[in-house]
């Protein structure tokens, strides 16, 4: 940019991807339209030009000012930034451009009093984010995962007190005292919460984990369950149920007392298929139709892993006569295929959900579920392979039996 470029901007008044700032501005103010630029498609700051385009210029030195500048880039802007700088002279007068591109860690803050403000470009205005604008920066954001994106309508306070209090104390052995006194902070660290302005809200993962009802919340949320007399879809439906409920169990003293999604899935196949007779010895002893490990993986791969930014529908559970399927919305990603994940490579598309899973035992080898814990089992009792289908926008898992 030259100084003909900036005598245009000028001359065509502030957008939305121009500001202009008098050399006066406070800290925050000049903070605050680079936090609004960062959140949005990026723009310039020329400071030492009024809002009605008069030039005033800068007074005294360029590089002290130009420091201050990068101090409140890196001091007052969250997460910090190094923005492009340069100097003019327009009319006799120095004056400084400031150019903040697009940002790529968003969304983008300034705290102040203890609060969390972020703020987003309107026209010419830097206005405060909503909360479902800022819900809308998290999800946008290609390296924030989606389970730590904030669900705007639901309190941290409307989560579960007894599951998310014997997580601390009897699963990660926080003391009652410490507990009490740093249970917002403890919600914060683990990503089950986030700050929006002044209040706390339930992340993704939080309203997951431990939401009285996660649907009401999240759309995604959910299994929906349905049992067929035959091979197809056609066939008369036997049983149904949507499962709404957090993913996590309530325990107390090492006893679960409320069922989580998991064990309620797992349930409701345990109750529409038969038993298998086998001998040991000259006992008879009865199995599930499916094994039970395996059953535990599938369900809960499918609860941790699915891709729950697309809306409009739950994963399903369905049973035929001559099968089991494990439809979870969103297709493999990043780069895995199928005949990688079967020999144990894994990502981690939820990971805050996937932490939770392994410090309450649902996971216990990264990577090594399906091969040691679907297809093994299943094949060792007599039954094709599973089946692994990535079809673009569900991933299905078919476990096939013999009749």
């Amino acid at each position: 940019m030259n100084s003909n470029d900036v005598k245009t901007l000028i001359s065509e008044s502030e957008n939305s991807h121009v500001e202009f700032k008098s050399e006066a501005v406070s800290n925050e103010g000049l903070a605050i339209v680079m936090i609004a630029f960062l959140n949005g498609q990026g723009g310039i700051i020329l400071l030492g030009v009024e809002d009605d385009g008069t030039i005033t210029g800068i007074d005294g030195s360029l590089d002290k000012k130009m420091n201050a500048i990068n101090q409140i880039a890196q001091n007052s802007v969250k997460p910090a930034i190094i923005p492009v700088l340069d100097n003019f002279i327009i009319d006799n007068k120095p004056i400084i451009s400031i150019k903040i591109e697009k940002g790529i860690q968003k969304p983008y803050y300034l705290i102040k009093n203890e609060k969390t403000l972020f703020y987003i470009r309107v026209g010419t205005t830097c206005r405060l984010a909503s909360p479902e604008q800022i819900a809308i920066l998290y999800a946008n954001h290609p390296f924030v995962h989606y389970d730590v994106s904030p669900i705007p309508t639901l309190p941290l306070n409307y989560l579960d007190e007894r599951r998310i209090r014997h997580y601390f104390i009897d699963i990660k052995k926080q003391t009652e005292k410490y507990y009490k006194d740093k249970h917002n902070t403890l919600c914060l660290n683990t990503r089950l919460a986030i700050k929006l302005t002044d209040s706390l809200v339930a992340t993704l993962a939080g309203g997951l984990l431990f939401g009285r009802d996660p649907s009401q919340f999240i759309p995604s949320a959910g299994i929906r369950c349905a049992v067929f007399e035959g091979e197809n879809k056609d066939y008369l439906v036997l049983d149904k149920k949507f499962i709404n409920a957090p993913i996590l169990p309530y325990e107390h003293n090492g006893i679960i007392i409320e069922d989580g999604m998991i064990e309620q899935a797992i349930q409701f196949v345990e109750n529409n298929t038969r038993k298998r007779s086998i001998m040991q010895g000259i006992k008879r002893i009865d199995q599930s139709e499916y094994p039970m490990e395996t059953l535990r993986e599938v369900i809960t791969n499918a609860l941790i892993h699915r891709d729950y930014s697309l809306y409009g529908g739950q994963i399903q559970l369905l049973i035929f006569s001559d099968r089991l399927e494990m439809r979870s919305p969103g297709k493999l990603p990043n780069t895995l295929t199928i005949d990688m994940i079967k020999e144990g490579a894994s990502y981690t598309r939820n990971p805050v959900l996937m932490k939770f899973a392994e410090n309450y035992g649902y996971v216990e080898h990264l990577g090594m579920g399906i091969p040691e814990k679907i297809i093994k089992p299943i094949l060792k009792l007599g039954y094709p392979e599973p089946e692994f289908i990535d079809n673009g926008y569900e991933f299905i898992v078919i476990l096939r039996k013999t009749l």
